[in-house]
């Protein structure tokens, strides 16, 4: 159940920070309206709030193309079969008079009344008296002529006359067959193209197809001031939804924004559910990842009213610092990504400012990542400040702006770097109460000696608090050496075994005198041991110790076995149930965990060694080590063989140093020394 409402409240918290965040990018875009008609003065500049097309000047530059496509006609060939059929009937009447054994004027009576033209007695006379040859070859230059003229479409018939004159006299040169052929030409010839409207209607699409759109760039200027306002400014003062009475939101431009957080969401949730990274992230860390991005967009939307050049002063690297120090550096990466391209919507910049502010982001998160102390904040402001004006000198340079760009963006980056320096170091102590999340300057402030939950362990339990600083000393050692967070590991070893401030005696460590178990069933004496992890538990709380450290606390046993008193168990009754001498658990779940559950174990065995030469120490190191890792208690917290050997050589270092042998001095030497303030090793 309980589960069920942790996966709520993640659920809710990322569908609020959702339609929180696309209200926010949606509303920066909705421009200011204005109240204009056809024929008004404009009053002021407008610009254009994103790239759009003028339709109604492209419309009327489209219709002026159109309207220089002169009207398309079509052959119809039908007229050409006709008319060319008539020719020809017209020679086979001629050549069969010619084949007829009667007088010329019997042939050119025949003649006439047999073909639909005129042809004069002259011609007809001709076309009789000619040789078979040269009529044969005259009555089919003529066909070709005309068919050829036809055939390409006739409008004008005194213009196709002419070219079929032009076209018989290249292959005819007699002037008497040019005369007799104009009169078949005159005859036959017949207009034969007609008006054809869809082909009309094609062309002038064509043509209206070449004009390029014209289009407004964002941020250009559609109408100055003074300007009579046209037909044309209020389409695009319509279409841009900066016309009183129209629609404010572009759906397109809405969708586009829709579909970017999609993006952006899915893949930061995927990203936590992976298998290796959903430990890392408690349900305050994804609350927490909700909230850092509404925040940041919140901030861009109240500084979108600045001069467009002031963009580089918006801290979008804060944002990136602060997920990186709370939740995680990659989600840090993929959520600084969708930040800066939803800015760079918000206040209309281009490909510079994407790149500037991603680069920027991410290098300042990394630099503020291993923070660690006042000195160390103060050296991570001057780096962001130095990364700032490199990534915005890096970006312009990039996309060929000039020289006195460069500068003002380098400076602004650098005020940049400086703002999200500020604003991180002034909000983390607050984000730190609020989400109870572990980060750097956190770990810092619960590893002072002087925080009271240390200063009553070292006074209530001094053996225990000596113990600790111990561990915490080889646990950090340990991580160093495998790329693990050795402050985390270290303060943790700090707080690990505040359930003994319970009860103190019962603790080996803290004891002076008699042993409280001498007077215990085993049993009950494991009970006291076990309940020192619940009892750690209830005291973090009560101290408000972030959630790592108590996952720490939790696992620091794991599910080990309190193997003295469950074999006296044994000797007393060989049905002891070997459960009620086992810890809780659960088994370490991170590194730095299964780090302070070996560092606990290897102190107190190599402590009680009579003999502490590095051999011994290795000896029992490792067979402490071997030992958990045949119990299983290191399956959950993902260390290699090749990170065990490294953190084996590092307690070994760390535990031969502490118990090294001292040089013995004789009695008059000691006397001397007395007097010296000297530091026992």
């Amino acid at each position: 159940m309980r589960r069920l409402k942790t996966n709520w409240k993640v659920f809710l918290a990322l569908a609020i920070s959702f339609v929180l965040s696309f209200a926010i990018i949606l509303t920066s875009s909705v421009p200011e309206s204005y109240d204009y008609t056809t024929g008004d003065i404009c009053t002021d500049d407008i610009y254009a709030t994103r790239e759009i097309e003028d339709k109604v000047t492209t419309q009327r530059r489209q219709d002026a193309a159109a309207s220089q496509v002169e009207n398309q006609y079509s052959v119809n060939f039908q007229v050409n079969e006709d008319q060319l059929t008539k020719l020809q009937n017209s020679f086979a009447a001629i050549t069969e008079a010619r084949n007829m054994e009667i007088a010329l004027t019997g042939k050119i009576s025949f003649i006439k009344e047999d073909i639909d033209i005129e042809l004069s007695d002259e011609s007809i006379s001709y076309l009789v008296a000619m040789n078979a040859t040269d009529y044969s070859v005259f009555s089919q230059n003529v066909r070709e002529s005309f068919s050829e003229i036809m055939d390409k479409g006739v409008i004008d018939t005194e213009e196709a006359l002419s070219q079929m004159e032009a076209l018989f006299l290249t292959k005819e040169t007699e002037l008497a067959k040019k005369k007799v052929a104009d009169e078949f030409f005159k005859g036959y010839t017949k207009i034969n193209e007609e008006y054809n409207a869809e082909l009309t209607e094609l062309e002038r699409d064509k043509a209206k197809k070449l004009i390029e759109p014209t289009v407004y760039k964002k941020n250009q200027i559609i109408v100055r001031r003074g300007e009579v306002i046209t037909d044309a400014h209020i389409s695009l003062l319509s279409d841009m939804g900066m016309l009183k009475g129209a629609s404010h939101i572009n759906v397109k431009y809405a969708l586009g924004i829709l579909l970017l957080m999609m993006a952006s969401y899915a893949v930061s949730v995927y990203y936590i559910m992976l298998k290796s990274e959903r430990k890392r992230f408690s349900q305050e860390k994804i609350i927490m990842a909700c909230i850092l991005p509404v925040l940041m967009l919140l901030i861009v939307f109240i500084m979108r009213g600045l001069p467009k050049d002031y963009a580089y002063l918006v801290p979008l690297p804060y944002c990136a610092i602060l997920m990186a120090t709370f939740v995680s550096a990659r989600l840090s990466s993929i959520v600084s990504i969708y930040l800066c391209f939803a800015a760079s919507i918000m206040l209309g910049q281009a490909e510079e400012f994407i790149i500037t502010m991603i680069t920027f982001s991410t290098i300042t998160s990394m630099i503020f990542k291993k923070v660690e102390g006042v000195s160390g904040y103060a050296k991570a402001m001057v780096y962001s400040m130095a990364a700032g004006t490199l990534c915005a000198a890096m970006a312009m340079l990039m996309t060929g702006k000039t020289a006195d760009i460069v500068v003002k963006a380098a400076i602004f980056g650098a005020l940049n770097g400086l703002i999200s320096s500020v604003l991180t170091i002034g909000t983390t102590p607050i984000f730190e109460n609020i989400f109870n999340i572990i980060t750097p300057f956190k770990l810092n402030d619960l590893g002072n000696p002087e925080k009271p939950l240390l200063k009553r362990l070292m006074f209530e339990a001094p053996g225990t608090y000596h113990h600790c600083l111990m561990v915490g000393n080889l646990a950090e050692a340990a991580c160093m050496r495998i790329g693990a967070n050795n402050q985390l590991a270290r303060v943790s070893a700090y707080y690990h075994d505040i359930g003994k401030l319970r009860r103190p005696g019962y603790f080996f460590e803290n004891q002076m005198g008699d042993n409280p178990h001498d007077a215990l069933m085993p049993a009950e004496s494991a009970k006291v041991l076990r309940s020192h992890v619940e009892d750690g538990l209830e005291i973090a709380r009560q101290y408000r110790l972030p959630k790592d450290i108590r996952n720490v606390i939790a696992q620091h046993h794991g599910a080990t076995l309190t193997g003295f008193f469950y074999k006296k168990a044994l000797e007393m009754d060989p049905d002891a149930r070997e459960e009620d001498f086992r810890y809780p658990g659960p088994k370490p779940e991170s590194k730095e965990a299964g780090i302070v559950m070996l560092a606990d174990s290897c102190e107190a065995a190599v402590r009680s060694l009579d003999d502490k030469t590095e051999e011994s120490i290795r000896a029992m190191v490792t067979k402490i080590v071997k030992s958990r890792m045949a119990e299983g208690e290191l399956d959950e917290c993902d260390l290699s063989f090749r990170e065990l050997g490294e953190i084996i050589d590092a307690f070994v270092s760390m535990l031969g140093s502490h118990f090294h042998k001292r040089i013995k001095y004789d009695d008059k030497e000691e006397k001397v020394d007395e007097s010296a303030d000297r530091t026992d090793n």
